[in-house]
């Protein structure tokens, strides 16, 4: 990055989110994710996991080029990938009967 280039920032994706695009670049650092949308926004994705998925924590799960939904005021958030809906909700854990 040159001296002239401001660092992208990511803020923390929250409850009065409203996003419906692709992903575009993902840098996971640790336990969270650095996304990039089409449009440009990007947001830091935390704490969401699904057990029922593979990986269950939605900053390991989500990749580019998919699609990334999540409604004002709605802690959940669904990626769309090859037709499938993949349901998760922000600081909250999905937990798989045993």
């Amino acid at each position: 990055m040159s001296s002239d280039q401001k660092p992208l920032e990511y803020p923390r994706l929250n409850f009065s989110d409203e996003i419906d695009e692709r992903v575009s670049s993902v840098l996971v650092e640790r336990s969270f994710a650095r996304v990039r949308f089409e449009s440009g926004l990007s947001r830091t994705i935390y704490f969401a996991i699904n057990d029922y998925y593979q990986p269950r924590d939605l900053p390991f799960f989500v990749r580019v080029g998919d699609t990334f939904q999540k409604k004002v005021d709605n802690d959940s958030v669904i990626i769309i990938r090859n037709d499938k809906a993949f349901v998760f909700v922000l600081d909250k854990q999905i937990k798989c009967c045993k």
